[in-house]
């Protein structure tokens, strides 16, 4: 099995401006969140719809036009590639461990769409059950787990993904996982994550 690591990096963030950019630890985010995977062992590309955040890259960085979001911008460029398998690991989780890669990595040996959660406090809940996820809001709903910003898929569902339009529930919440309910079982873990996750200016 083959598999890559690809970080989607928009310019255009609504929560925070030019999140990417932002310098977190001395560099900006996306450049931190990109060494720290490159050093865990996988090919890892950075894939973009900006020439700035481009211009941070000397290589393993592809430009596509603008996209709904990370999955959909990963998905559109699968086909330059010949990876069984791909992880997206979001642009602002730059506490990102090779624990937490590796074992999306395993899993994706028998799973086509894998995500994981923790019991610490995130922006996104996750309902589960057996092992498989049920929904994900950004409701307090008291009760549920914590998202962690990290997916991997098989490039079937990637190109089911490609091929399939935004569903309500996804738009509504602003969640791509959304797309694949109902249609792939999203297979989750439970990781002890306590690092960062830059998603509103709380978290800076």
């Amino acid at each position: 099995m083959s598999i890559a690591c690809c970080i989607p990096a928009r310019i255009g963030s609504s929560r925070i401006k030019q999140k990417m950019l932002l310098e977190i630890d001395g560099k900006p985010l996306v450049k931190t969140v990109y060494d720290k995977v490159k050093e865990f062992g996988y090919d890892t590309y950075v894939i973009t719809d900006s020439e700035k955040i481009a211009s941070l890259f000397d290589s393993n960085c592809l430009m596509t036009g603008e996209y709904e979001n990370g999955t959909a911008r990963i998905a559109s460029v699968v086909d330059k590639f010949k990876y069984s398998s791909y992880i997206n690991v979001q642009g602002d989780l730059i506490d990102v461990n090779k624990e937490l890669v590796d074992k999306v990595a395993d899993k994706l040996k028998y799973e086509e769409v894998v995500t994981a959660y923790t019991k610490n406090k995130s922006s996104v809940r996750i309902i589960h059950d057996n092992y498989q996820a049920l929904w994900f809001t950004r409701k307090n709903l008291g009760y549920g787990d914590y998202h962690i910003g990290i997916y991997g898929y098989s490039s079937n569902a990637l190109s089911w993904y490609k091929n399939t339009a935004p569903v309500e529930s996804e738009i509504k919440e602003s969640l791509e996982q959304l797309r694949f309910i109902g249609n792939y079982k999203i297979s989750v873990f439970e990781h002890n994550y306590n690092g960062r996750e830059i998603n509103t200016k709380n978290d800076l």
